[in-house]
């Protein structure tokens, strides 16, 4: 993980000793312990890492999948028939619908954003016009003599490379993370909650004879799916997650000013217009929306706390 270069100092009984190597850091800014083998995780951490995030991930979205399938509580009293709150009329079509608007939103679209940002910054650093401002983006630090951090210049295409795909990973398996833990609590809490959609009586049909809802199962059974709101919860981890990623690496250039800024907190503005939608078309009141967006929100500081925390941060680029 060091850097190959040993000049040479004076020795006072005449030889000559290599100078300390340069260090080059990958994360955090601290300088490295002066017990490297005590703070690294175990070999077998490392070896298994990703496949048990992986497997955690995957289960996570399962139980999400799981709870999906499941029927809501449903109340046993009969006041939403005359409450003027489930009154409201029903919509057949949607501007975001859940399949595929949800994915899209979840998983795809900061995947997307985050690729072409990581590789352009990895192209740019090798640009001698742009190398100043970037030389920051990757936290390549150099603990040498003179202390001045070290320029991508400085570093191999190879090792830049290894660099950023580690960064990458970091940072795309966090979407991942707030992706699988949205699904599974949001869900659960559909199901649990059992609230009423305001346009719960027109999916309904309530017959007086029969005492109950005429319309089919499913459209009844996603009526009763209202807290939170599915869509505010996924657009709002997914894009917090984003808008955060993208600050933190931004702030690293330095020389940020308040429009690359801005643009870093751009996607907030989607989130809002989602959950918008969702209020227009009648398949939400204002508390499920808060709700999903407060939910989204803690999701997503947890997922980056979490990922950019762990031996991830510490993993070396042999």
């Amino acid at each position: 993980m060091s850097q190959e270069i040993e000049p040479l100092l004076p020795h006072s009984s005449g030889s000559r000793l290599p100078a300390p190597q340069p260090t080059l850091l990958i994360g955090r800014d601290s300088a490295p312990s002066s017990h490297p083998e005590e703070d690294a995780p175990s070999p077998m951490l490392q070896q298994y890492a990703g496949v048990v995030d992986a497997a955690a991930v995957l289960l996570l979205a399962c139980l999400g999948w799981a709870a999906h399938k499941q029927p809501a509580y449903e109340r046993d009293d009969l006041n939403f028939i005359s409450d003027p709150h489930y009154q409201y009329p029903y919509h057949d079509r949607v501007r975001y619908p859940s399949w595929p608007w949800l994915p899209i939103i979840a998983v795809l679209a900061p995947l997307s954003v985050l690729v072409v940002v990581h590789l352009g910054a990895l192209a740019l650093t090798g640009l001698p016009w742009t190398r100043r401002y970037l030389r920051h983006f990757y936290r390549l630090r150099a603990s040498s003599v003179s202390g001045e951090p070290m320029a991508p210049a400085d570093v191999t295409l190879r090792r830049r490379w290894r660099i950023a795909s580690v960064q990458l990973y970091q940072d795309c398996f966090t979407v991942l993370v707030a992706a699988a833990l949205t699904c599974a609590a949001v869900e659960t809490l559909k199901v649990w909650c059992g609230g009423l959609r305001p346009d719960f009586m027109a999916r309904c049909d309530w017959s007086p004879t029969t005492g109950r809802c005429n319309d089919p199962d499913d459209l009844v059974h996603t009526g009763r799916k209202s807290f939170p709101s599915g869509h505010a919860t996924y657009s709002f981890s997914a894009m917090t997650v984003l808008a955060v990623l993208l600050y933190g690496r931004w702030q690293l250039l330095r020389q940020a000013s308040l429009l690359f800024t801005l643009l870093c907190w751009l996607p907030l503005l989607w989130a809002v217009r989602i959950s918008a939608t969702r209020y227009w078309e009648n398949r939400h009141s204002p508390m499920d929306l808060l709700a999903g967006t407060a939910l989204g929100v803690g999701i997503a500081l947890l997922s980056v706390r979490t990922m950019h925390n762990t031996y991830h941060t510490h993993r070396q680029c042999a």
